[in-house]
């Protein structure tokens, strides 16, 4: 399994208009079809069809650009995203690259800057990316479910884990890029060699990037939305050339957080009563039975099962036997997960799995 450096999948960036000179007319245009009544003339609705946008075709992808009018501030939209990289699409953004994609967006002849006021435009949506190959699809199902069964509870709407699993997609999902917020975060880990072949998007993949590189290829993906998302992670900065600055430490602290946000501890350790008092052995044999009766929910008689299986001396088996008994009885019986485990295991014995 390999996996490659955190990058921008794509983010909006905003400029003062005063900052920009428009080239193509059509970003100024705001076009309206007007549907009224032949006989009385009474005209019936009215649909904005461009408000100040456009999108500018490259062949194989667009990138929109659009003017904003908010709180007498009159700004520059673009929707910049990693296909402006073409044949490095996988790499994502970043400050290696990113007068590579300058350079596509002025070829556009939408609107002009110099690269360095392009530094300092604003950014927000930021999506931060990571691949990763995995052996087989089958596998990334394995993983996907498990990824949905330590899932935190959410109960508002929109909120919460969405695991799709059809043919042509695959992957987890926590919560919605519109209703994100810091305390509930957009996550999404998909497969990206379905998606390169099935979506919507697949002509551009199939031109511009290697297919056997894709093929068992997945992605991590989780979205800052805006500057109350940027302090909780300690940026007090908009600029695009600071969030390029950013170092990979810190680009994993923030998916590492937005994991924890969305997911329980994969792996919860507890700390047993009266620890000063227990032998070596009693503590090797505590974590792991207080590890088995948490994660996967099983019984005492489970628990000490697993823990004596493959003895093949009598005499070793039922000495290891009182020990482990001892430690279950001891450290163990009566804490709550022992409890909600027992529960767990009485409610799947009358359904009949057992």
């Amino acid at each position: 399994m390999t996996n490659s450096m955190y990058s921008f999948d794509s983010f909006k960036l905003r400029f003062p208009i005063e900052d920009v000179e428009v080239l193509n007319s059509h970003l100024l245009s705001r076009r309206i079809r007007i549907e009224y009544d032949e006989d009385t003339g009474e005209v019936i609705s009215e649909d904005v069809l461009q408000s100040k946008s456009l999108k500018h075709n490259y062949g194989l992808y667009q990138i929109h650009f659009a003017i904003t009018e908010t709180f007498n501030r009159t700004e520059v939209i673009v929707l910049v995203n990693s296909k402006l990289l073409e044949h490095s699409y996988l790499n994502g953004i970043t400050m290696s690259n990113i007068e590579l994609v300058y350079n596509k967006l002025m070829q556009a002849e939408v609107i002009y800057l110099p690269f360095e006021s392009f530094l300092y435009g604003c950014v927000s949506d930021i999506d931060i990316k990571k691949d990763i190959t995995v052996e087989s699809i089958t596998d990334f199902e394995t993983y996907t479910l498990e990824l949905e069964r330590f899932s935190r509870a959410k109960k508002k709407v929109g909120h919460g884990v969405n695991r799709p699993n059809s043919a042509t997609n695959k992957g987890v999902e926590w919560n919605k890029r519109s209703t994100a917020t810091v305390a509930n975060p957009f996550l999404k880990v998909y497969h990206k060699g379905l998606e390169s072949r099935h979506g919507h998007n697949n002509k551009f993949f199939s031109h511009y990037v290697d297919q056997d590189t894709l093929k068992n290829m997945v992605r991590i993906e989780t979205t800052l939305k805006n500057s109350k998302h940027f302090k909780a992670y300690g940026i007090n900065s908009c600029f695009l050339k600071d969030f390029l600055s950013l170092k990979q430490s810190q680009l994993r602290e923030i998916v590492s957080d937005t994991i924890k946000r969305n997911l329980n501890e994969r792996i919860r350790t507890h700390k047993p009563k009266n620890s000063d008092s227990m032998t070596p052995s009693q503590t090797v044999y505590f974590n792991l039975m207080s590890t088995l009766t948490e994660q996967l929910k099983l019984s005492r008689d489970e628990v000490i099962s697993i823990c004596l299986q493959n003895h093949k001396n009598k005499q070793q088996k039922s000495r290891s036997k009182k020990v482990v008994e001892e430690v279950y009885d001891l450290y163990i019986d009566g804490e709550t997960y022992q409890i909600e485990a027992e529960k767990t295991k009485t409610f799947f014995k009358n359904l009949g799995w057992v």
